[in-house]
């Protein structure tokens, strides 16, 4: 190849690599969890069992109807859980998540996935609100058993 040079692998600089995407990775959580804290979402527990590696709750409080199994509160409890792919991949993705009981009784597990570090401050907030609108659509009062479906 005539006017390029070609750079031989080195294990040497590959690690040298991994490990500054590792502290870009690091330093964008940190904000990102800042970020979070200060849009009233709040740090919850994992246990070792859970598939996840960190998860924050919000309550919605202005969103009707409320769950009917936790009408002493207000809104919606969501929840935003983080898998860590390092180091086997250079991800860190996220899932919003609703679980809630309808008017029906039957609970209902609404989630938006896919979500990654780079984009989550730019769609959590869309993803929410479409979490919130399916909930809406799963009640049942009002809705007539001729309606087809």
């Amino acid at each position: 190849m005539r006017g390029s040079q070609q750079i031989p692998f080195s294990p040497h600089s590959q690690k040298g690599f991994i490990a500054n995407k590792m502290s870009e990775l690091s330093q964008q959580l940190d904000c990102v969890c800042r970020w979070l804290e200060d849009d009233d979402w709040r740090p919850g527990y994992v246990s070792e069992h859970d598939s996840f590696t960190r998860v924050w709750y919000r309550r919605f409080g202005a969103v009707k109807p409320r769950c009917y199994y936790n009408q002493d509160k207000p809104g919606l409890h969501i929840a935003l859980k983080m898998w860590d792919h390092r180091p086997q991949d250079d991800r860190i993705g996220f899932e919003v998540q609703l679980i809630a009981e309808p008017d029906d009784g039957f609970w209902v597990r609404l989630t938006a996935y896919t979500l990654i570090l780079e984009n989550l401050q730019e769609h959590l907030a869309t993803q929410v609100q479409k979490l919130i609108r399916a909930w809406h659509a799963v009640q049942t009062e009002g809705v007539s058993n001729d309606t087809p479906p």
